[in-house]
């Protein structure tokens, strides 16, 4: 962008200024713009967006009528939404998805004829012969397609404050100089110069259709779920070649830490960990190597808590690589994960208090406050008033969306049935949780058992069934005659089968005895009703305990 001339700075309040800039905007080809807000998305709140014009202008809109409420009608009364929705006025924006989604949810905008610069860069980083390549930070991709093109200097340390201090960080008000300069900073760094150069090569090298297409998945990534699987998909098919090709390529005994190939390396670290298993053996040498690197790398990070930040889904890997990955780095991956929950709720301590709506909470605190166990087996646990105070409010608001969930679909899979139980009967649990968790917990019951006849018959393979709908079935009480006989002779299946596994299970190690398995078992041997095969399993189980003892 040229050198700036202005940055001017809008409230609800100034509607009637709003509609002057707004006039002008409209006579515009090409403007910038991007979007701050409290975790920003689908429901993360948008408090700020922020417009630059090719000449250097810069406007920033607070959408907020205060600190805790959103001006729902701001983009209509001020016409806003007639320039976002546009066809005819180019939007360059860096990763628009996520302002997309909460235009879209929040506002009812849908953004159109978006230039987007990260689906730009992955097109022509993939025209230049990439497979996979790397999607870019706001910073990175200046420097790559710029010379002059630069972000707010303090941008990283602006992330810091609002990700470890002070979660609402974009809903304070009035806005202080630092937010203005590292708002218009995300908006003078993208025109004319990053915006003309990657346009420049789309339309040279022939990729202006490929583009459209990614951008508009882009557009409704978080808004059309088909939009959602269609880049999945396209995603997963370039990864399973890149992998098929380094098995012909490569041996068993290949190390991961010799591996140079960009694309590879990324293949590797998009393999699922529940999905090693699948793989050829060199392909699983070369993941458990990555996991590896990664547990190294992870543990480095944490050296430093007062700057470590935890990527959304980094909870959920350590929980695949505790559950699923090789017997020596699950107790790594047990251990890091116990010690990041330790920084994190820290910082939930810090930058959030017990009134924080759900909306607020970024996804990976989210995460980990399902994660911790204020009740637990092993002894009292102690945490922070503020963190047991969401962690409660987190299973509410889970409760609450899979209730309404399974009102508009009877057939939607609640696939936290063994924690509703526990929360249903555990005297420790907050009642306004209990509540909740009995009430969704007799939907889902009625749900499946009224489903089942209809869905499945007796000689139905266990594996068409889901997990939900296991939990279910091996858990009635087959002595009150009530149920139908599909319900009755998969329930001896299903308890055929967890036997089966919970031997093979304590023979290698992976379960304890307990006293619900031995009651479980003499449970089985001495109940009539319990068919031959099933008793038979179970007293080789018991055997095999006399035998281990």
């Amino acid at each position: 962008m040229a050198s700036q001339k202005r940055v001017l700075v809008f409230s609800p309040r100034d509607k009637e200024a709003c509609k002057s800039v707004v006039r002008k905007l409209q006579q515009e080809n090409v403007i910038a713009v991007d979007c701050e807000g409290v975790h920003l998305g689908t429901k993360g709140p948008l408090t700020l967006i922020q417009i630059g014009t090719i000449n250097g202008d810069v406007y920033l809109f607070d959408v907020m009528k205060d600190e805790k409420e959103q001006d729902k009608s701001f983009f209509k009364d001020t016409g806003l939404e007639k320039v976002l929705s546009s066809p005819k006025i180019v939007k360059v924006i860096h990763s628009c998805s996520g302002d997309s989604a909460a235009l879209f949810h929040q506002f009812g905008i849908k953004l159109e004829n978006v230039f987007d610069t990260q689906v730009a860069h992955l097109v022509i980083a993939e025209h230049k012969g990439r497979r996979l390549p790397y999607r870019l930070k706001l910073a990175e991709l200046c420097s790559t397609y710029s010379d002059t093109a630069k972000v707010y200097e303090a941008k990283d340390d602006v992330k810091l404050e609002w990700c470890k201090i002070e979660n609402d960080y974009w809903a304070k008000r009035p806005l202080t100089q630092e937010m203005i300069d590292y708002a218009s900073g995300d908006v003078t760094a993208l025109i004319p110069d990053v915006f003309e150069k990657q346009k420049r090569y789309l339309e040279e090298n022939g990729q202006i259709d490929k583009y459209a297409e990614m951008v508009q998945e882009e557009i409704e990534f978080h808004i059309d779920p088909a939009m959602k699987e269609k880049r999945n998909v396209r995603h997963d098919k370039v990864r399973d070649a890149i992998l098929s090709d380094m098995s012909a390529k490569y041996r068993p005994s290949q190390e991961y830490s010799a591996i140079t190939d960009e694309d590879e390396i990324k293949a590797l670290k998009d393999i699922n960990v529940r999905d090693i298993s699948a793989q050829p053996r060199v392909i699983q040498n070369l993941k458990h190597g990555q996991i590896r690197t990664f547990l190294t790398e992870l543990e480095n990070d944490l050296k430093t808590p007062e700057t470590f930040i935890s990527p959304r889904n980094l909870d959920q890997k350590l929980h695949d690589i505790e559950n699923y990955g090789q017997e020596e780095i699950r107790k790594d991956a047990s251990r890091l994960r116990k010690q990041v929950c330790e920084v994190v709720t820290n910082d939930i301590q810090r930058k959030y208090t017990p009134n924080t709506p759900v909306e607020n909470i970024s996804e990976s605190d989210i995460r980990v406050l399902r994660y911790i166990k204020p009740i637990s087996d092993d002894g009292p646990s102690y945490f922070h008033p503020t963190v047991l105070a969401l962690h409660w409010k987190v299973e509410e608001h889970d409760i609450d969306v899979a209730v309404e969930n399974l009102r508009v679909d009877p057939e939607y899979n609640v696939s936290f049935v063994p924690k509703l139980k526990f929360l249903c009967f555990n005297t420790k649990v907050p009642q306004s949780v209990k509540g909740r968790a009995t009430r969704l917990l007799q939907m889902v019951e009625s749900s499946i058992l009224t489903n089942i006849p209809r869905k499945y018959t007796r000689d139905t393979p266990l594996d068409q069934l889901s997990e939900t709908e296991k939990t279910v079935i091996r858990d009635i009480r087959t002595k009150s005659n009530t149920f139908h006989p599909t319900i009755v002779s998969l329930h001896w299946r299903i308890c055929y089968d967890g036997l089966c596994r919970d031997l093979e299970r304590y023979k290698e190690g992976k379960l304890r005895l307990n006293s619900g398995l031995e009651k479980k078992l003499v449970f089985f041997l001495n109940n009539r009703s319990v068919p031959a095969d099933v008793k038979k399993k179970a007293k080789e189980f018991q055997q095999y305990l006399l035998k281990a003892r």
